[in-house]
């Protein structure tokens, strides 16, 4: 690792990892990554963040699963293969972006799961189109 974790997420013998990092035991993984937790092997899995342009390079700043996709919050222009700023929804398995595609004008910090939906906190004012300041 040739920076910092930020925030982790488990989902059977996966660990996802969420950050301001560049590799993952010498392989490119920009601010995300996924190792074995037997092994420790970093997995192929890479969804491949882009920076927004002027913001800095990826970085992901919450992690949260329901066993099916990875939620992903940080800074960030693109993802899995599609565009999606700051907040997504990745496919374990393929680490393609879902079509959730909410768009915050500002920065998530806190993502949970549930029954109810996906719950996210941050310093926005808008969110999936429609005010919502923060929650």
């Amino acid at each position: 690792m040739d920076g910092t974790v930020r925030c982790l997420a488990r989902a059977g013998s996966t660990l996802y990892i969420g950050g301001e990092f560049a590799k993952v035991s010498g392989l490119a993984r920009a601010g995300l990554g996924a190792v074995d937790l037997a092994t420790g092997a970093v997995l192929p899995w890479d969804a491949n963040p882009a920076p927004i342009p002027l913001y800095g390079p990826p970085t992901v700043s919450a992690l949260a699963t329901d066993g099916q996709q990875l939620w992903v919050a940080g800074n960030f222009g693109s993802i899995g293969g599609q565009p999606r700023q700051r907040l997504a929804s990745l496919d374990l398995n393929t680490a393609v972006a879902s079509p959730f595609r909410p768009d915050p004008d500002g920065e998530v910090r806190a993502i949970a799961v549930g029954e109810g939906g996906v719950f996210v906190g941050g310093s926005f004012r808008t969110i999936g189109g429609r005010s919502r300041s923060a929650l």
